[in-house]
């Protein structure tokens, strides 16, 4: 007779135990009591929407609002696994590890990331490859490694001054405008806050 281990759609905590949130089996399942469940959080039907509540590590209450009672359910379910397998983290520790994650990106890294979201904006085929050329030939010599968040007025100054002189107005604007659009696409992903440009 074989034992196979039974699937735990919550995952498995690091004794290889299957976790379950409160209120659910280890299978997935709701479990059926008499009275009071134990249940994690609450849920409470705010006209046709429904609010679920429930208090964190770090003291907090967090919520959300839903449009249904099983996804409000579901939201509590998949917080309260976070919280079991220690993967819950406060707004500041969030708000640290994006801040971490800004600081790091290099131009050269952003490049790639503007190119992309170029592409996905719907950009034709030709303008991202002009916005690559400019990139390429004329900002990423200068600012490749440079972490995106230390560049400065004075560093965009100094490098179209001396595009300027090397290449012409014809060179430099057109390249000034394309570290410009990077720039402000940065600030619209969070990844700056101002733009040097």
């Amino acid at each position: 007779m074989s034992t196979s281990t039974p699937e735990a759609p919550f995952g498995y905590d690091k004794n290889g135990r299957a976790l379950a949130p409160y209120g659910y089996k280890a299978d997935g399942t709701i479990k059926r009591t008499k009275g009071r469940t134990g249940r994690f959080g609450s849920l409470r039907k705010r006209g046709t929407r429904w609010n679920a509540q429930y208090s964190a590590p770090d003291g907090s209450r967090k919520s959300a609002t839903f449009g249904s009672k099983q996804l409000a359910d579901a939201w509590l379910a998949a917080e309260r696994v976070k919280i079991d397998r220690g993967e819950w983290k406060s707004a500041a520790q969030l708000e640290a590890e994006r801040e971490a994650e800004a600081n790091a990106c290099t131009l050269g890294q952003w490049a790639e990331e503007f190119i992309a979201r170029l592409e996905r904006a719907g950009r034709t085929p030709k303008t991202v490859q002009t916005y690559q050329s400019r990139i390429n030939a004329h900002i990423l010599p200068t600012f490749a490694d440079a972490p995106l968040r230390s560049i400065t007025e004075d560093d965009v100054t100094d490098w179209y001054t001396a595009l300027d002189r090397a290449r012409g107005n014809g060179v430099s604007r057109p390249v000034y405008m394309t570290l410009r659009a990077m720039m402000n696409d940065a600030v619209k992903a969070k990844r700056l806050t101002v733009s040097p440009v």
